[in-house]
């Protein structure tokens, strides 16, 4: 039997609502930011009222601003073929990164998988350290209780807008959640937004586990509230070169695609709660 070759659907990503969708595009594009980041955070400022006639007995508490520190991560996709088709399966690899993408990146900022396997050291002099990941030891985790999952996720907008001094908030989500609560969300082009515009991030990455890894208690499914997250891609890398892709023993050749990427949040704003 004859077996003609033809093309499979190819991969492509969705451009909505996921991870890299929702998330900002940082102002300083042009920095070297995969060697390492660090900056000072403004998403959780103190104050304090002031009478005009009266001066202050003293300042207001400092703001939470300590140095956050960020070591970009990666992945890679890899296919192997025939030596006879590496100019097509280049382009291959290439549309499967880029479809990958958001999943990758929405997975690391949930899981904290590739800090956790490579911690690093800072100039200050602390070691071990991991970058901030939603399911961290920094989520302050929330008791309340609700009646529906759209009073849930109403409660933790509530304590991330509290912490934020009311600045804009994400709320990182499972997509059943999503779609469980369907109107009761707004769509405006590719964004989610809750009816008080805290930006919803329902991305196919987010597995749902809670602080300490662990699944939620069924029916329930873990969710995350921080400040704004940054998100720094870098352009998708293609490796072709024979003399580290190619099996002379069986004349096949192994190709790989690769993309470093970053997505940052300010750990002072974090919060956990699980929706039933």
């Amino acid at each position: 039997m004859l077996f003609t070759e033809v093309q499979p659907v190819h991969a492509a990503a969705v451009r909505a609502a996921n991870l890299l969708a929702s998330a900002l595009d940082p102002v300083d594009t042009g920095v070297r930011w995969r060697e390492g980041m660090a900056w000072r955070s403004e998403s959780c400022p103190a104050y304090q009222p002031v009478d005009p006639c009266v001066d202050p007995a003293d300042y207001p508490p400092a703001s939470t601003d300590d140095i956050v520190y960020y070591k970009p991560s990666g992945f890679r996709v890899y296919d192997t073929c025939s030596s006879r088709n590496v100019g097509r399966d280049i382009q291959r690899v290439v549309r499967l990164a880029d479809a990958a993408t958001s999943y990758a990146m929405a997975n690391e900022l949930w899981t904290g998988v590739g800090t956790k396997a490579n911690p690093y050291d800072t100039p200050t002099g602390d070691t071990g350290i991991t970058n901030a990941y939603l399911a961290g030891t920094s989520a302050t985790v929330i008791t309340d209780t609700a009646a529906d999952p759209m009073e849930a996720l109403g409660i933790l907008e509530e304590h991330a807008r509290r912490q934020a001094a009311g600045q804009i908030v994400f709320l990182h989500v499972p997509p059943r959640i999503v779609t469980q609560l369907g109107a009761q969300l707004r769509r405006i082009g590719n964004l989610i937004y809750t009816q008080t515009d805290a930006v919803v991030v329902a991305d196919p990455g987010y597995p749902g586990t809670g602080p300490d890894g662990s699944a939620g208690t069924p029916p329930g499914v873990w969710c995350y509230a921080t400040g704004p997250v940054i998100k720094r891609v870098d352009e998708i890398v293609a490796i072709n070169e024979a003399s580290v892709t190619l099996d002379r023993r069986t004349n096949q050749r192994t190709i790989w695609a690769e993309r470093m990427f970053a997505a940052t949040f300010d750990p002072c704003c974090h919060f956990a709660l699980q929706i039933s």
